[in-house]
C-alpha cells in the first residue's frame, strides 16, 4: 500500500478553490478544510512498490504546482515542512530513503531517541531507536538511514521476527507497549509529532510504531536475549568508525556481520593462539565477511586446503579486540601478539601499532 498525506495552509479562497478542483475526481485523491482553513490532502494506492511510490509523489507534485510557491506544506508522514516549491521539488526527486524518508531526534532522560519517519507512506510503523548519551547523534543517524533502506528495499514483504544485521551487531524489532504512555507522550512532544493524528483517513493503515531492540549478547549460538534500544550496537559501530577514522578509510562501507563467513586456520581451530593475523579479501558473497585468519608459523601455508570456513564470530571471539578492526575494508592486514595490534594498510610494508584495538574494546 501507499499512502500520503498533507497538510497546506495559508491558502487564500480562490487558491483553495484551485487546489481542490486539481484533485478533481481521482479516486485515490482526498482534500478537506481543517482547522483555520488549511487543507488536508490524502492520497491512497492499493499496490506497494518504489515505482508506485515515485507515481504516487509525481501526482501530488502536481497538485501542489497550481498553489502559490511559498504556500506552507507539511508532509505529514515524513515530517518535512517548507515551500510549496521546495516539497514539490523534493516530490519529483529520485524517490530513495534519503528522500522518501525524514528523521528526528530528542534528548529524554539519559537517552537519546530518534524516529524515522515515512513508514506510514508504505502502510508500515515509524521505527523508535533509542541510545545513550554518550553516543554520538550523528551515530544514531547512521541506524534510521540503515531502517530506511530497509523499509523501502522490503516494504510489505517485510518480517518483523527476522534479525536486521547493524554492521557486525543484530537489530529486532518490538512492538509499541515496550514503552509505557508517558514515555511515547514525552517522545510526541519531544520531537513535534502531534501532527499525525489527523493525518490518516478511513482508507489508511495506521500500525503503532514499533521500537527498535538489540541482541543483548552475540554468540556462536546465536544471539541471546533482546533489549530495547540500540547502546551496544551503536557503540561497536561508533568504535569502528573511530579506528576507521585514524586509519583514513570508510568504516560505514563495508562492515562484517558476526555470522558472515570467515576462513580459518586449521591449526588456529584446532587450538586457540595468541597470536595469528587477518587479512581481508572483497567478500565473494552477500554473507561473506572476507576475513582470512592464519597463524603466525611462518612454514605453514594458507590456502583452500589448511583454511576452515566459520562464523567471523567463531573466528574471533577469544580475541574480541579484533571485532573492532574487522571493519577495515579489502586489503588491510591486521596481525594480533600479546592481546595488542598491528594495522598494516593496503600496498605498504610495515605495520603499525594500534594501542586502542585493544581486547577491551569489543
Amino acid at each position: 500500500m501507499i499512502q500520503l498525506s498533507y497538510t497546506v495552509s495559508g491558502l487564500h479562497a480562490d487558491d483553495r478553490a484551485a487546489l481542490v478542483a486539481a484533485v478533481g475526481v481521482n479516486p485515490a485523491l482526498r482534500v478537506r478544510v481543517e482547522a483555520d482553513g488549511e487543507l488536508g490532502l490524502t492520497a491512497c494506492w492499493p499496490s506497494w512498490g518504489p515505482e508506485r511510490l515515485s507515481h504516487a509523489r509525481q501526482v501530488i507534485a502536481d497538485v501542489l504546482t497550481g498553489c502559490p510557491p511559498e504556500t506552507p506544506c507539511l508532509s505529514r508522514f515524513t515530517g518535512f515542512a517548507g515551500r510549496a516549491d521546495r516539497l514539490i521539488a523534493r516530490l519529483r526527486a529520485p524517490v530513495t530513503a534519503e528522500t522518501a524518508f525524514g528523521a528526528r531526534h530528542v534528548v529524554l532522560g539519559d537517552r537519546v531517541w530518534g524516529r524515522l519517519l515515512g513508514g506510514y507512506q508504505l502502510g508500515l510503523p515509524d521505527l523508535v531507536v533509542s541510545a545513550s548519551l554518550q553516543t554520538p547523534v550523528e551515530a544514531v543517524y547512521d541506524v534510521l538511514t540503515l531502517l530506511a533502506r530497509y523499509l523501502m528495499a522490503e516494504g510489505e514483504r517485510i518480517v518483523w521476527d527476522r534479525p536486521l544485521p547493524f554492521g557486525y551487531w543484530l537489530l529486532g524489532f518490538g512492538d509499541a507497549e515496550l514503552a509505557d504512555a508517558e514515555t511515547w507522550r514525552l517522545l510526541r512532544d519531544g520531537l513535534g509529532t502531534g501532527y499525525l493524528k489527523a493525518a490518516f483517513d478511513d482508507r489508511m493503515k495506521t500500525p503503532a510504531p514499533k521500537i527498535v531492540i538489540e541482541a543483548e549478547t552475540l554468540s556462536a549460538s546465536g544471539p541471546t536475549d533482546w533489549t530495547p534500544g540500540s547502546v551496544r550496537a551503536l557503540q561497536l559501530h561508533v568504535a569502528q568508525r573511530e579506528l576507521c577514522a585514524r586509519w583514513g578509510v570508510d568504516g560505514r562501507s563495508a562492515p562484517p556481520n558476526a555470522y558472515d563467513a570467515a576462513g580459518v586456520c586449521e591449526r588456529l581451530v584446532s587450538e586457540a593462539r595468541d597470536a595469528f593475523f587477518g587479512y581481508r579479501e572483497p567478500p565473494q558473497s552477500p554473507l561473506d565477511s572476507g576475513w582470512r585468519f592464519g597463524c603466525m608459523d611462518p612454514d605453514h601455508v594458507h590456502d583452500a586446503t589448511t583454511l576452515r570456513v566459520q562464523p567471523l564470530i567463531d573466528a574471533i571471539g577469544h580475541a574480541p579486540g579484533f571485532i573492532t578492526a574487522s571493519a577495515l575494508p579489502a586489503g588491510w592486514v591486521v596481525s594480533r601478539e600479546e592481546g595488542r595490534y598491528w594495522m598494516k594498510a593496503p600496498g605498504v610494508e610495515e605495520s603499525v601499532l594500534d594501542d586502542i584495538a585493544s581486547d577491551n574494546a569489543g
